[in-house]
């Protein structure tokens, strides 16, 4: 006989306040490896209602517990970086982590088919959903997107890490505040948490917003912080975001790039600056980080855009291609600012 063991389930709040999440929060016992429907056990049927009948997208994380898969997709696709028939009861074993996205009545249909199978044999595990506007992801009070290459041309498969830093830049949101836009950056990853959710829920090898670049440095640090390459080359900062300007590694490679009291996420060896030509900082399929040359030969088509901490300023610019790194007008202004889409307003 399979052990049973008790699976928590908590719903993680909705951040549009107009759409409803209802999601087990009651203790259930699963069978061991065996795929169950998660409304028969809790005896609660997951499910969405309300929102202003745009697109909406669901995100359920079993963690490393389980496996979760849908019975029912029709009218629902995969978000960036999914596929849908890695979580579609007909063609798959599941993932530990499903997003996906369509409107409220197909995403509330998606949720009630969801199927949990419990790998873990001891111990209590917690299931969580969340659901928010559009098509992006929230964390904390910030906003974040992917975008393919071939969002910004038609096509292309891969995007220069300075041409995915001005597509960012030329994004933005409403804020909570009356007049004020929330200014698109690429992501900046400053903690743990954030990281473990950039690779559990987004789940893409793309380009953060750090580079060791002393002109992009030296526009973030808003000084000639190095003379040349040479100054600062292993040296790589947040460029972009709240947090630009701030230093995240002291030199190339493993023994000397540790910066006290700064969250850093380097694979291996890196940054090593292979080749003489790696100024950019990539994440990582598997989520380490790694510095690869602006318009690498090693195709990244993806990026993070972040919504946060920046304001638009008067002379912000909405076409990518008239973004200047160090045109303060044209990046943004670190300043309080929450993404309405966050806060529900």
């Amino acid at each position: 006989m399979l052990a049973l063991v008790a699976s928590m389930f908590g719903a993680v709040p909705s951040r549009a306040a107009d759409l409803v999440l209802t999601f087990p929060t009651v203790q259930a016992d699963f069978l061991q490896n065996e795929w169950s429907s998660v409304s028969v056990v809790t005896g609660v049927t997951p499910g969405v209602s309300g929102g202003d009948g745009g697109t909406i997208r669901a995100t359920v994380s079993a963690g490393t517990s389980g496996k979760l898969r849908l019975q029912i997709t029709a009218g629902i696709s995969a978000a960036t970086s999914y596929t849908l028939a890695d979580f579609d009861a007909d063609d798959s074993t599941g993932l530990e982590t499903i997003s996906f996205q369509g409107n409220v009545s197909d995403v509330s249909d998606a949720l009630a088919s969801l199927n949990f199978r419990r790998i873990t044999d001891t111990g209590t595990n917690t299931l969580t959903a969340s659901v928010t506007e559009g098509n992006g992801l929230v964390f904390g009070t910030n906003y974040y997107e992917v975008y393919n290459s071939s969002d910004v041309v038609i096509g292309r498969p891969s995007i220069s890490w300075d041409n995915a830093f001005k597509f960012a830049a030329s994004r933005k949101l409403d804020s909570t505040a009356v007049g004020i836009s929330c200014q698109g950056y690429l992501a900046t990853i400053t903690s743990a948490n954030e990281q473990e959710f950039a690779y559990e829920r987004v789940q893409t090898e793309s380009w953060i917003g750090a580079s060791d670049a002393f002109s992009y440095v030296n526009a973030a640090t808003g000084a000639t912080t190095y003379a040349n390459q040479a100054a600062s080359e292993g040296k790589f900062y947040w460029v972009t975001g709240p947090e630009r300007g701030t230093q995240i590694s002291n030199n190339n490679g493993s023994a000397g790039r540790d910066r006290d009291g700064v969250y850093q996420n380097w694979n291996g060896e890196e940054p090593n600056n292979s080749g003489t030509v790696e100024h950019a900082v990539q994440m990582l399929s598997g989520g380490a980080w790694n510095d690869l040359a602006f318009d690498s030969s090693t195709p990244v088509a993806k990026f993070i855009v972040e919504y946060g901490g920046v304001r638009t300023t008067e002379t912000h610019t909405q076409t990518y291609t008239d973004v200047s790194f160090d045109n303060a007008g044209e990046v943004g202004t670190v300043a309080t600012c929450t993404p309405a889409i966050v806060a529900g307003t």
